[in-house]
């Protein structure tokens, strides 16, 4: 009957994780239960020990609770020990002294915020080969997002909630969209000659008279040469 009484004895031990808070209670004869107290979903395992009056010991097998909603309560669980039971146990070895082992202690997941972190990733790379695409360059947005591609795709990463409406609101003041001729700057622009090059003529349009030529007039048809001056006989 002692070594009943003894096994009866419960031993209390908590653990805490990212808003998980579980609490098991755990005894030889009545298993373990299970209460979440936190403010997050999760679960916990736990692992009784019994220790004998000369140093022995009889641990279980892990006991876990599954996935536990805040302020829930997981009905008691049998444990089963690794070796002989722990009745023949503690008559064996004196007296058993019961203490809990907490391990495992987990957060469930959020599916949510899987996809959240896709979207993340998804959103910096498009806008990284968005603004390469359009020619998007340093200089072109004065202020705190004067940024390259490169730069776009970081703060897009890091500061989503901020940046990529940020480049969405300015998309169609960067790059191409921002020169009325539509090329990137740095390039030249059609139908304005360049410096430093030569210049192509404008062909002319019918029922125009043609540019006169450089040099000097052209003497009239049947013009034959030097006329000998008059009263010269000739």
């Amino acid at each position: 009957m002692f070594a009943i009484g003894v096994l009866s004895s419960s031993a209390v031990a908590s653990a805490q994780q990212d808003g998980v808070y579980i609490q098991a209670q755990c005894s030889a004869l009545g298993g373990c239960t299970f209460t979440n107290t936190g403010s997050a979903t999760g679960s916990a395992c736990a692992t009784l020990v019994l220790t004998a009056a000369d140093g022995m010991q009889l641990r279980s097998g892990p006991v876990c609770s599954g996935n536990l909603e805040p302020n829930g309560t997981r009905p008691a669980i049998p444990v089963t020990f690794i070796g002989p039971d722990a009745l023949t146990f503690c008559t064996q070895h004196g007296r058993c002294s019961p203490t809990v082992e907490m391990s495992n202690v987990k957060v469930k997941s959020n599916p949510l915020a899987g996809l959240l972190s896709l979207l993340v990733l998804a959103s910096s790379v498009w806008v990284y080969f968005d603004a390469k695409k359009r020619g998007v360059q340093k200089g072109q947005n004065p202020g705190f997002f004067d940024l390259n591609p490169g730069g776009w795709a970081v703060a897009t990463l890091f500061l989503w909630v901020i940046a990529f409406p940020a480049y969405l609101a300015k998309r169609s003041k960067l790059g191409v969209d921002a020169n009325p001729q539509g090329f990137a700057p740095g390039y030249p622009q059609q139908g304005y000659p360049q410096q430093g090059y030569p210049q192509q003529g404008y062909p002319q349009q019918p029922g125009y008279p043609q540019q006169p030529q450089q040099g000097y007039p052209q003497p009239p048809t049947g013009f034959g040469g030097m006329q000998p001056p008059p009263g010269s006989g000739q």
